[in-house]
């Protein structure tokens, strides 16, 4: 009998070691964070809510949502953060109080109310952006109020099935983009008035691994995307010499407006179409597009080196960038060192292009001026559109030069930026409104030269 007990005790020593041990060394899932720029998904670290939030640089806070399994919600003010911690359970992580009074069991989302207006879903039509949708108050209009406990927090449930805003949709199809940089084409049933619900606003990858934020609901959407200029370069370098000219910053609302002021007149006729930038359309995203077809990964070593597929194909080609290398390439990268802080770099990457566009049967250039005069100046001042002038005139003196197919395209526009204290605004392009995420596109190639010259007269 006494070794039956000694058998029972032993069993159940090793049951409460193994949860002791699955407690402190189980890899739980996580929790996500959404907010302003931020999108984390599979977040483990425990602690104070302030020192959490600060760690994954969610912004200015003004105040949270934050939801647990249960469908139960809690709402907290930026000013009473720091009497919240995330602490981790046998069953995953847990909201408690500074009196240790558990408030939400299985965290499973931190929504963040910011200073970040662009928090949102935008609703695009071709290049026009029809509305905004913002997320976080959207999403606060769903909960059902219980109560409070004094001035500190409020809290109540929510149904994830119920919708968080419609869309009125006159396309029988709709292209999503997401924070991640992927798209996703969905078949509309009833093209009058689409549902939004959270599953799709808060999507996992298809791997299942992590949560991609939607941004933009589109209909009718251009048809070419910055990951598709990969394919039509290696096509055209296949059939005859390519030269690729690559404008940072000039966004197909920005050009509009240029042309509409008269400071296009600098560049050859052609004719300018509307891209799609891969989201967030910042240089390092698309350049990436660019370089080699792909979104770009987040993990260094999944990184490719760009136009590597040209180079061991056996083309000879020249990278002629500004004054640092953004991607490894196999090619040779031609750099210029700024003479000063603001100092027109485009000038001397324009004069390297001339000493080398006949030795070469691939040649790609990058164009910084538009971008840096608009981050300093904003997307709509007299200094950017100068840029776009001077800028016409490098390309068409390389057209007049050039033999072969001609490519310009960007990689994406900006919005005017205001901060509290600033009377001019500066540029800014992280959001999938219409003036941050279309680029523009245009192949002036001498079998099509003529002809849209022809057009035009």
């Amino acid at each position: 009998m006494k070794r039956i007990f000694l058998i029972i005790g032993i069993l159940l020593f090793l049951i409460v070691l193994s949860l002791v041990i699955y407690h402190y060394f189980h890899e739980f899932a996580g929790y996500e964070i959404y907010g302003g720029e931020a999108t984390f998904s599979l977040i483990r670290e425990t602690g104070n809510l302030v020192d959490i939030l600060k760690q994954h640089d969610a912004g200015e806070i003004y105040e949270i949502l934050i939801f647990d399994e249960q469908n139960k919600t809690i709402i907290i003010q930026e000013e009473n953060l720091a009497d919240f911690q995330v602490k981790r359970g046998v069953r995953g992580f847990f909201l408690s109080d500074l009196l240790t009074n558990t408030r939400l069991i299985d965290v499973k989302r931190i929504v963040i109310q910011t200073n970040n207006s662009h928090f949102g879903v935008y609703h695009l039509s071709y290049t026009e952006e029809l509305s905004f949708y913002p997320i976080y108050d959207l999403i606060k209009e769903m909960i059902y109020y219980q109560g409070s406990e004094g001035a500190s927090y409020f809290y109540g449930s929510y149904n994830p099935s119920d919708e968080v805003f419609t869309v009125p949709i006159e396309a029988d199809s709709i292209l999503f983009v997401y924070s991640s940089g992927e798209e996703e084409w969905r078949i509309v049933d009833s093209p009058e008035n689409f549902s939004v619900y959270q599953e799709l606003i808060f999507s996992y990858s298809p791997d299942q691994q992590e949560r991609k934020l939607l941004k933009a609901i589109w209909e009718k959407p251009p048809l070419l995307s910055a990951l598709d200029m990969n394919a039509k370069l290696k096509q055209a370098v296949g059939e005859k010499p390519t030269l690729a000219i690559f404008i940072d910053g000039l966004g197909y609302k920005l050009w509009n407006y240029a042309e509409e002021m008269g400071y296009t007149n600098s560049f050859p006729e052609m004719l300018i179409l509307p891209m799609r930038s891969v989201f967030p359309p910042k240089t390092i995203y698309n350049y990436y597009a660019f370089g080699t077809g792909d979104l770009l990964p987040d993990n260094l070593s999944e990184r490719k080196e760009i136009f590597a597929d040209l180079f061991f194909s056996g083309v000879n080609g020249v990278i002629i960038e500004g004054e640092m290398q953004i991607f490894f390439s196999p090619y040779e990268q031609i750099l210029h060192t700024k003479q000063a802080h603001y100092d027109n770099i485009d000038v001397r990457i324009f004069n390297s292009a001339l000493e080398v566009l006949n030795d070469y049967d691939f040649v790609f250039i990058h164009f910084h001026d538009i971008d840096n005069n608009g981050h300093r100046f904003g997307p709509y001042s007299s200094e950017v559109l100068e840029a776009i002038q001077r800028t016409g005139n490098f390309i068409t003196e390389l057209k007049n030069r050039w033999k072969g197919s001609f490519f310009i395209f960007s990689d994406h526009g900006m919005h005017c930026h205001y901060e509290e204290d600033q009377k001019n605004c500066s540029g800014a392009h992280y959001t999938a409104q219409a003036e941050d995420i279309i680029a523009i596109f245009s192949d002036i190639s001498e079998d099509i030269y003529q002809g849209v010259l022809d057009e035009k007269q």
